[in-house]
């Protein structure tokens, strides 16, 4: 299985370069065809947005735009009565080139709630995007900062906005994702919900993010469509913890993924964490030490990060440990193990130690002068991918329980003695087994 970014850039409806050429991008974004700036026009006119429930907030709306090449929408949100947010990939090719203005081409549309009225306002200005460049090919697409600060036409001090927190974003945190969905694709319209996320480091998609001030972060558990992207991410006290700018798509296949396996499925996500955040003239709380400059990685080397750091982690190495010997301590215990006179010890049965199996560590009868047939369990470990690709040791035990043979060498009572043993077709002697009085 082979993960591929991608990003939820505005439900593009309409595009001169038609569909192939916009989907042969790192940008990924559904087209139909245009006559042009007429129908573009039109469509960002009749531009609808609802509210999904009752826990719709004023703040939130849908970004319509509608350009000479292209109409579409994300999301976006208030951070004072004049500001909004939204990704940078959700902004207009020409109002990028400055070959269109904002005011023409872009609207916030907020929907009617329990609060407030509905209302459109049309962005007067682009204040500043981040840094993204699909056709470099030394960018890893959806890992680098994407946001983009907007300056509205008129106040919408009713609304309310939203606050922004620099506390970061710690490993599995809760999160509320409010989002506006597309509902036609044919026209720009969409509903405004919410749905529950987390945060989640360790990932393969995003090694990189292992501190709460990582600058771009990854989270699960929340379906993100396109149209989504923009939307803030708020904690339990409604404070903007992230902005979301990308889903990760998992129906490609990749021979590394597919060697470790995937459990359950689950939605994989990134977001621009609002700690990193730079806003020309606008007042952010106290700064905070950011990892703006973190490695870029792609799939195949996220594995192999994650890997080496499970590899070096005294915690979990130790509960994988822990875990093997209980389970051997557990077949010790038991009548498989019990009516044969020796105490056993754990060795591993293969080089590379991902297999290990229980020898005799002494012997307790008098004397040896048999051969002891037992099943003896074989316990493996193995490296494994979660639905929310961190790896982790899993020890699994042999659906079979494989056939243990033991025979003694042995001519004198408590002398230490020879054994051999044979188990899933290994062989090996053991000298001078002792007696476990000795």
């Amino acid at each position: 299985m082979r993960l591929g970014i991608v990003l939820l850039s505005c439900i593009y409806l309409l595009s001169a370069c038609g569909g192939g050429s916009a989907n042969s991008t790192n940008y990924p974004v559904s087209l139909v065809p245009t006559d042009g700036q007429t129908r573009s026009k039109e469509l960002l006119d009749q531009a609808t947005v609802s509210c999904g429930d009752s826990t719709c907030p004023t703040e939130v709306a849908l970004l319509a735009m509608g350009t000479k090449s292209m109409a579409g929408s994300c999301t976006s949100f208030l951070i004072s009565p004049t500001l909004a947010l939204t990704n940078s990939h959700c902004i207009p090719p020409e109002v990028r080139a400055k070959t269109q203005k904002p005011i023409d081409t872009m609207r916030l549309l907020f929907p009617a709630t329990a609060d407030s009225s509905a209302r459109t306002v049309t962005v007067a200005e682009v204040i500043f995007f981040s840094k993204i460049n699909p056709e470099d090919k030394m960018h890893i697409v959806g890992k680098l900062p994407d946001y983009a600060l907007l300056r509205l036409n008129e106040s919408v001090d009713e609304r309310g906005y939203l606050e922004l927190s620099r506390e970061g974003v710690p490993d599995n945190f809760a999160l509320s994702a409010y989002s506006v969905t597309p509902t036609s694709d044919t026209a720009i319209a969409g509903t405004l919900g919410k749905h529950a996320c987390e945060s989640m480091m360790g990932s393969a998609i995003q090694p990189s993010y292992e501190n709460v001030f990582t600058s771009v972060i990854s989270f699960s558990g929340c379906e993100i469509k396109h149209g989504n992207s923009g939307s803030p991410l708020v904690d339990a006290n409604g404070k903007v913890r992230a902005i979301l700018q990308a889903s990760v798509d998992k129906n490609m296949e990749d021979i590394t993924a597919e060697t470790y396996g995937v459990f359950d499925d689950d939605f994989l996500n990134l977001a621009t964490n609002i700690s990193c955040l730079n806003l020309p003239g606008v007042q952010m709380p106290a700064d905070t030490e950011c990892s703006v400059d973190i490695p870029q990685v792609e799939l195949n080397e996220g594995l192999k990060e994650v890997i080496t750091a499970a590899g070096k982690d005294p915690i979990a190495l130790k509960r994988t440990n822990d875990d093997l010997n209980n389970k051997f301590t557990a077949w010790t215990k038991s009548p498989a193990s019990s009516y044969v006179p020796f105490h056993w010890k754990l060795v591993p049965l293969t080089s590379d130690a991902t297999t290990f199996i229980p020898v005799p560590l002494c012997y307790t009868s008098e004397k040896l002068n048999s051969t002891y047939d037992l099943t003896a369990p074989e316990w493996t470990l193995k490296g494994t991918l979660d639905s929310r690709f961190r790896f982790g040791m899993s020890i699994t035990e042999n659906d079979l329980i494989n056939f243990m043979t033991i025979t003694s060498d042995q001519s004198t009572p408590r002398a230490p003695t020879n054994l051999t043993y044979s188990c899933s077709n290994e062989t090996a002697s053991l000298s001078a087994v002792p007696f476990c009085g000795n």
